[in-house]
């Protein structure tokens, strides 16, 4: 699904750095959402 990759990488201040939403902190809130 690259759809949801660009859009992840298309608002990464949304989550402050969530370049990679499976290894790091500010994931788990991208995880709960």
């Amino acid at each position: 699904m690259p759809e949801a990759t660009l859009a992840l990488s298309s608002r990464p201040t949304n989550f402050g750095r969530t370049e990679r939403p499976q290894g790091g902190n500010h994931d788990s809130s991208f995880d709960a959402a």
